[in-house]
């Protein structure tokens, strides 16, 4: 179970540590749906490919890739059957109707997962948006948490703010550190 934080309650160094947490996890899991999505891609292309697999085609002539961009002349011989890379460099004789069966639970697949990772980077995103809890705004917390860090910084340096002007600015660059720069306007 996830662990509530009350960042109001954060010092400066402690926010910093929760923003880049935030930020890598949110890295993480785009990262992850993206790689997720160019591999259903690859999928759905080869499912789409598996239809000019009929009849009509055998016989024809076609370019044979033997590298990404080195090909060789072939004919279709036989339109009933293909091999599938299931992965580890081991191939699966299938039908053609077989094969996008395949292909179909293949991409399902990989839609349900993306549907799972989904809500976590939108639960994710909302955190960085300083969403933490129930009406709670980031301007809220922050203007808490920039009381707080004024009156600490007041107490515990020689240099502080001397004019409300300069205390202002100050919380802002914490809100700017925390929020960035969008959430400014709000202010």
């Amino acid at each position: 179970m996830a662990q509530s934080i009350n960042i109001t309650e954060l010092n400066l160094p402690q926010l910093e540590m929760l923003k880049n947490q935030l930020d890598q996890e949110v890295e993480f899991l785009s990262t992850s749906i993206a790689q997720l999505k160019v591999v259903q891609t690859k999928y759905v292309e080869a499912k789409d490919c598996l239809n000019v697999l009929n009849k009509s085609n055998e016989g024809k002539e076609l370019l044979v890739p033997l590298t990404s961009s080195m090909y060789v002349p072939g004919k279709l011989h036989d339109v009933e059957h293909v091999l599938i890379d299931v992965g580890t460099g081991y191939y699966v004789e299938k039908t053609a109707e077989d094969a996008k069966d395949f292909f179909k639970r293949k991409i399902d697949f990989l839609t349900k997962q993306m549907e799972k990772i989904q809500p976590a980077l939108q639960e994710k995103h909302a955190m960085k948006q300083g969403q933490f809890c129930p009406g709670t705004s980031c301007k809220t917390a922050i203007s808490r948490l920039c009381l707080l860090h004024t009156h600490t910084h007041t107490h515990t340096h020689t240099h502080t703010p001397k004019t409300k002007n300069q205390k202002t600015r100050q919380a802002r660059a914490i809100e700017v550190l925390w929020c960035g720069a969008g959430d400014l306007a709000q202010w």
